[in-house]
Parts: structure tokens; C-alpha cells; sequence
């Protein structure tokens, strides 16, 4: 299906299936060797799945063997340190392709500042570059304040707190650092000795970067009690806030509530800005938003007031107090629920004068001397000043042009942006690609095969294949190609893409030919994810995860509910109580359709 591409339409275009407010947790990973080495740089190795068996090795950007596939899962490298997968342990190699940690670990982090973090019998500790450890697997969760000094929590359990969760570096925090072991916090040195002995409820990082200071607090709640505190537990001043920031290092400021108001704090833990605001928001560039006595506008890192102007609901509000209502070469354009009027003033223009003009709720495109271009009031409008813009009318899409005419002269079911001077529409669930022009390249045609925003892709024998001109002229020689049935098969993970053998009704894994590696014998599948893949096993009618040869690779990990699915409400899909696992299989076939 064919639809608005950019950003905004993710907010507009885009309805629920069936109502069914879920999202998928099929994070799928193809390794592009080329596009990476790029990034790198033409420097590290890079990892890739494309090997006979879906093993995993590391190439150079010319596609070059610089690593065997001897894994079976590769990352990229951090610290010239990549961590490997290996009969279901973990390790990690350098650029040469040396292991230089032994697949040894349950789980492993990437490295970050020349650590990772490493998970031994369900609890988690720190190992260095040459697999040195710093800190033992002793504890339920570690943040590090610098090299020298951890924020930690004892795990007093045998349990892996993380269950298939994978580890977060050294420095990934949340603003209330996760604590999943329900321990006290310390402070804790390399080797394991305890520099501040577990006293805290609650604890955050100051800083992002290395820091002597931590935030702490000794109540359960989140309201109240942070101090700031010096690695040998000594806290600094008197101060006791409310709510605490992290400090931006570039501007020196840090915000914090105390007695309900809003101020500032330096490097040092000094008051430098009063708390008199009603809100204050963390100092960026500079400066930082407030609210005080019914105006906002921003502040410098003195307190000075830069802009004020009287309240009002603005664009950075929540998507359920607002409406998006048209956009301007991808700066979205929102208005108030009831949309009466346009949240933080007028729309940007085009160097050419055009503009959008907004009345009762609905948008007209007009020109610099302000006449309409068309005369056309529209639901939406995706303005682009430089090509064809888009435009909802009464549901329908069509494309306008600079000067205000209507391309190919009808609206669209769905349209999509144009890429390389062609776009695809449907209408009446006849698929077509259109040039600048408006006239018709392709179709129309019955698709049975699926497409893809973002560059525009099409699923072919062969795979996806970015629509392009040199595609669409392909295909228009032989459109017959769009029109057979293709197997059903999700994109490639780690070499091997899951598909369904429509004769037995089983999903099995092909690799990059389409041979079958593992044999269609599940009801549904997911995506390999660092080796193993999800996969609802008939025989048990229950869900476990599989290892790239199609066993079982850990019986604990077997349940009867479905887990790709994630429901916002907590809820299961439906009849899962009657029959949990069939109800989750169903539910999975309802997205794959």
C-alpha cells in the first residue's frame, strides 16, 4: 500500500489495523556493507549475516572477507571492540578478528569508554577491552560515574533481571536510573569494594560526561529528597530539591524544583538562578523555556528574560491537544484540537512567496501576490515549494503543482511523495506510478505484491527494490511480474528471512537464494535477533526461541503467549484467556495480512 511518506503523515495518514492499538516489536536488522563502511569511514569491519548457514562474519566496504563466518551473531565495533555470539555465549574480538574475550558471557553490552558490561549467572559486571574485570558479576544493575567509581545495586537474587532484554552500555540511564533488583543504591570501586555502602532509594548521574557528583535521594518517591552528592557520600550545601536535571556542561546549568518553584544550579552546586519560576525547561544552546505568572518564553543562563509572551498551547504540546493540518518542506504545521486556530503563529513560506492560509479548520495554498493556488480549500496540505505538493480533499489525495493545477487531473485513494521523478497512487485498490507530468507509467494494475515508504520499495522475487525510473521502465515491460503471487516472507534478519510454504502452512527461514536453512514448521515467527528468533512450535503450542539451525535454544525461554506484539493497554489479544496460544498465533496473522 502506497501512502504519505513524510513524518507528518506518520501523524496523519497512517490508520490503526483494526483498531487494534498495538505496535510490532519486529526490529529487523539487515546489514548493508557498503552504506556502513561509508559511515565508518572505510574503517572498521563490518558485520555481516550473508554467509552460507546465516553465519556471521565481518567484511571490509568492498564486500571483502575480513573475518570468517564463525559467529552467529556480529555487532559493529565500538572502541575497536565488536562483541560476537558463539555457542550462546558472548565475546568480543578486535579489528584484526582476534578474539580477545572469550565467548564465555550470557550477555554482553558494547563497549563505551573502553568497558562493557557483562552478565555471568543472572547478575551483571565490568569487563575492559583486553577482558579484564573491573567490577565482578555481582549486581542487579551498574551506571558509571567515571572510571573509577560506579553507581550500583547488589542483586541478592539468581535471577536474570533482564530476561531477554539485551544490555544498555555503561552510560545509558534513564532520568531515574532502572533498578530492577528493588536493592539500595552505592557507590562502588573497580574490584568491587564498596565506596559508599547501598543507602539509596533513587540516584542519576549529574552529568553525561565523567563526574565526581551524583544525584541522590533516600526517599522511595519521586518527589522530594534529591541531594547532590560527592563520591564519599558527603552531600554538597544544603540544598534538597524536588525534581533534578542533569547539568549541560556546554551552558553550566542544571534545573531543579525546590518548594514548587523552578531555578538553576552550576557545576559546583551553587544556586544561580533563584527558583521563582513556575516551570523551567533544561538549558539547551544556551538558553532554556520557562513559565511565570501567566507568560513563557526563554530565559539565558543568567535567569535573564529573552522573550516572554502570554501562554498559550504551543506545537511541543501532547498530539491528543492538537492537530496536524498541513506541513512546509517537512516543518509541521498544527492546530488546536478543534481547530479554530494555528499553534505558534503563521507557517513558514517558500522563497517563491507561496504560503498557506488556514480559516475554519481547513487550508488553501496561495501565492505571493495572495491569490489561491488552486481556489481549493483542503482538509490537509504537505506543501513542498520546490515540486508537487500533496493535498486531502474530501479523503482523497492529489498532487498540486506550483501554479496551482491538478496533476493528472483526479485525487487519489493514497498518493505517496515523488522519489526520482515518479510516484505511486492507488485508486479503487488499482495500484499506478505517475511521472511529474501526470501521465501514467505503470498501471493501473491489481497488486498482489506489497510496498514500502521510505525510500519507496517493492517486493519482487528477488527481494525489495527501491522504486525508481529505472525500475518503474522494467516493470512496465513486464507488469505481469506485480500481479503473480509472491510467497509470504518478512525482510531479511541476520541472513535468513522468515517464509511461509503455502502448501504445508508452516513458516520456516530461507537465506539470501531462498533455500530453506530451517524447514516450515511453525505457525508464526519473528526476526532473528542476536541469533535467536521467536517461533510458535505447534507440537507444544507454545512460543520459544530458536537458534539459527531451527532448535530450541533455551526451554526457559518457552510461554504459551504470543511476544511480538506489544498492546498498549496491558492486554492480550482476543480469547487469549480461552486459548493463549492460538489467540496469539491469530493475532500475528491479523498483521502479517
Amino acid at each position: 500500500m502506497i501512502s504519505l511518506s513524510n513524518a507528518d503523515c506518520e501523524q496523519r495518514c497512517n490508520p490503526s489495523k483494526k483498531n487494534v492499538r498495538a505496535r510490532l516489536k519486529l526490529a529487523v536488522t539487515v546489514f548493508a556493507a557498503a552504506l556502513m563502511g561509508a559511515a565508518y569511514g572505510g574503517g572498521p569491519p563490518i558485520p555481516s549475516c550473508r554467509f552460507e548457514g546465516a553465519k556471521c562474519g565481518y567484511v571490509d566496504a568492498a564486500g571483502k572477507v575480513i573475518v570468517g563466518p564463525e559467529f552467529d551473531w556480529a555487532d559493529r565495533f565500538f572502541d575497536r571492540r565488536a562483541v560476537v555470539l558463539k555457542d550462546k555465549k558472548y565475546g568480543a574480538i578486535n579489528e584484526k578478528g582476534e578474539i580477545v574475550i572469550p565467548p564465555i558471557y550470557e550477555k554482553m553490552s558494547a563497549f563505551d569508554g573502553g568497558m562493557a558490561l557483562f552478565m555471568d549467572r543472572g547478575r551483571i559486571g565490568v569487563v575492559d577491552g583486553d577482558g579484564k574485570t573491573i567490577l565482578p558479576a555481582l549486581y542487579g544493575v551498574i551506571v558509571r560515574l567515571s572510571n573509577d567509581a560506579f553507581l550500583s545495586a547488589r542483586s541478592t537474587r539468581d535471577k536474570d533481571y533482564f530476561g531477554y532484554r539485551h544490555l544498555d552500555s555503561l552510560n545509558s540511564v534513564s532520568i531515574h536510573a532502572f533498578n530492577p533488583t528493588g536493592n539500595k543504591w552505592g557507590v562502588v570501586a573497580p574490584g568491587g569494594a564498596w565506596r559508599i555502602e547501598p543507602k539509596y532509594e533513587q540516584v542519576m548521574p549529574f552529568s553525561k560526561k565523567p563526574s565526581t557528583m551524583f544525584w541522590s535521594n533516600e526517599l522511595p518517591g519521586y518527589d522530594g529528597g534529591w541531594r547532590l552528592t560527592r563520591l564519599d557520600g558527603t552531600t554538597v550545601g544544603d540544598g534538597v530539591f524536588e525534581i533534578v536535571g542533569q547539568i549541560d556542561d556546554a551552558v553550566d546549568r542544571a534545573a531543579v524544583r525546590r518548594n514548587g518553584r523552578w531555578g538553576a544550579i552550576n557545576a559546583v552546586g551553587e544556586i544561580v538562578i533563584e527558583p521563582k519560576f513556575d516551570k523551567l525547561g533544561a538549558f539547551h544552546n544556551g538558553t532554556a523555556s520557562y513559565v511565570l505568572d501567566g507568560e513563557e518564553g526563554e530565559i539565558d543562563a543568567n535567569g535573564v528574560v529573552l522573550t516572554k509572551r502570554k501562554v498559550r498551547l504551543s506545537a511541543s504540546a501532547h498530539s491528543f491537544e492538537k492537530e496536524l493540518v498541513a506541513s512546509v518542506d517537512g516543518a509541521l504545521v498544527w492546530a488546536d484540537k478543534a481547530k479554530t486556530r494555528l499553534l505558534d503563529g503563521d507557517p513558514p513560506q517558500c522563497s517563491d512567496g507561496r504560503r498557506l492560509l488556514f480559516e475554519n479548520g481547513l487550508v488553501k495554498i496561495v501565492s505571493a501576490q495572495g491569490v489561491a493556488v488552486p481556489d481549493t480549500w483542503f482538509q490537509y496540505v504537505q506543501l513542498h515549494c520546490d515540486g508537487q505538493s500533496l493535498a486531502e480533499k474530501n479523503g482523497k489525495y492529489g498532487y498540486i503543482t506550483r501554479d496551482g493545477k491538478l496533476l493528472a487531473r483526479q485525487y487519489f485513494d493514497r498518493a505517496s511523495d515523488f522519489y526520482d521523478g515518479v510516484a505511486g497512487v492507488v485508486d479503487n485498490n488499482l495500484w499506478a506510478v505517475i511521472d511529474g507530468e501526470g501521465e501514467f507509467l505503470l498501471g493501473p494494475l491489481k497488486m498482489t505484491h506489497k510496498l514500502i515508504d521510505s525510500p519507496y520499495q517493492v517486493e519482487l522475487e528477488r527481494g525489495w527494490v527501491r522504486l525508481d525510473k529505472a525500475l518503474v521502465a522494467e516493470l512496465a515491460r513486464d507488469p505481469s511480474v506485480l500481479s503473480r503471487p509472491l510467497p509470504r516472507r518478512h525482510p531479511m534478519s541476520e541472513g535468513l528471512a522468515a517464509q511461509r510454504d503455502e502448501a504445508a502452512g508452516k513458516w520456516g527461514f530461507v537465506d539470501g537464494d531462498g533455500k530453506f536453512l530451517i524447514a516450515p514448521q511453525f505457525d508464526a515467527v519473528g526476526p532473528f535477533d542476536h541469533g535467536v528468533a521467536w517461533a510458535a512450535i505447534p507440537e507444544r503450542r507454545e512460543w520459544c526461541r530458536i537458534d539459527k539451525a531451527g532448535r530450541i535454544s533455551d526451554e526457559r525461554s518457552c510461554h504459551c503467549r504470543q511476544p511480538l506484539i506489544l498492546y498498549e493497554n496491558g492486554d492480550g489479544p482476543p480469547g487469549e484467556r480461552a486459548d493463549c496460544y492460538g489467540a496469539g498465533v491469530k493475532a500475528i496473522e491479523a498483521f502479517d495480512d
